[in-house]
C-alpha cells in the first residue's frame, strides 16, 4: 500500500499544524473515483483503518469493503490522543461546564471545533487535487470527543460529508449541550452509523440513543449499534467492518 504524508499549516491564534496521512490503494481507480474516509484522531486510528481496508478490499465481493482512500487527521505530537484534541473537537460555547477530572487538574482550552471544520474543508480540497475521489461516498469518522465533533459537523455542516461513522460520542459534554440544539435538518440520503458500548459511564449509551432517535426523523438510513461486552476503546475495532459495509453498501464493486 502507498502512504503519503504532508503537513497542513493553520492559523489558530498561533500557528499550529496538523499532519495529514493519506493511504491510496495500489489498484485500478474506479470510474467514479475512490470512496474516502476521513479519520479524526489519526495518530490512534489511521493505521487500523488502512489495514482493514487493505485486507478486506482484496475480496470486496465477499467482504463488502471496497478499495478506498484513507485520510488521517493527526494533531501535533506522537501521542495517540494528544491534549490538543479537547480544543480541536469542542464548540466555542461559554460558559463551559466540565465534570471534575479524576486527578483534580484543570481541563485544557476548549472551543476550536469551527477551526477544525475549516481544516477539513481545506484538506478535502487538497485531497481532491491529488487523487480521484468519489465524494458521494465520503465518510467522516470520530470516536469519543471526536464523535462529539462529528455530531457537531452533522448538525451544522452536514453536506461536508456524505456519510458519518460516530463511535461513543461524548454527548455529555457541557451538560449535554449538543442534544439541546435544534435539529433543523432536511430529509437526506446520507447514511449515519452510531456505535456505542453498553457501559453506563457518562451515560454514553443513553445519550447516544437519544441522539439516534433525533436523527431518525431526518435520516432514513441510520443504524444504532450497541454490541455486548465491549468498552469505550474496543467499540471501534468491533464495529469497523459492520460500519463500513453499511455506509459503503451502494459503492459499485
Amino acid at each position: 500500500m502507498a502512504t503519503e504524508i504532508f503537513t497542513y499549516q493553520q492559523e489558530l491564534g498561533e500557528e499550529q499544524s496538523a499532519t495529514i496521512k493519506v493511504f491510496c490503494p495500489e489498484t485500478k481507480v474506479p470510474k467514479e473515483g475512490f470512496p474516502v474516509i476521513f479519520i479524526l484522531d489519526g495518530s490512534a486510528y489511521f493505521s487500523m483503518f488502512c489495514d482493514l481496508i487493505s485486507l478486506q478490499s482484496r475480496r470486496t465481493e465477499k467482504t463488502g469493503i471496497p478499495a478506498a482512500i484513507v485520510v488521517g487527521i493527526c494533531a501535533e505530537g506522537e501521542a495517540p490522543f494528544p491534549k490538543r484534541r479537547i480544543y480541536d473537537f469542542t464548540p466555542n460555547i461559554n460558559p463551559c461546564i466540565w465534570p471534575k477530572r479524576p486527578d483534580g487538574t484543570d481541563w485544557p482550552e476548549h472551543g476550536g471545533a469551527d477551526y477544525t471544520i475549516k481544516l477539513l474543508k481545506d484538506v478535502k480540497k487538497e485531497i481532491n487535487a491529488r487523487y480521484k475521489i468519489n465524494f458521494n461516498e465520503s465518510i467522516l469518522f470520530g470516536h469519543s470527543l471526536g464523535g462529539l465533533f462529528t455530531s457537531y459537523v452533522l448538525l451544522n455542516d452536514a453536506d461536508l460529508f456524505s456519510h458519518y461513522y460516530i463511535a461513543s460520542p461524548s454527548l455529555w459534554w457541557n451538560q449535554q449541550w449538543l442534544l439541546k440544539q435544534k435539529f433543523n435538518l432536511t430529509k437526506s440520503s446520507q447514511k449515519i452509523y452510531i456505535a456505542v458500548e453498553q457501559q453506563d459511564k457518562h451515560d454514553m449509551h443513553d445519550l447516544a440513543y437519544k441522539y439516534y432517535q433525533k436523527l431518525l426523523a431526518h435520516y432514513v438510513e441510520t443504524v444504532f449499534d450497541n454490541p455486548q461486552d465491549e468498552n469505550h476503546m474496543s467499540i471501534v475495532p468491533t464495529t469497523m467492518s459492520r460500519a463500513l459495509r453499511f455506509l459503503w453498501k451502494d459503492v459499485e464493486h
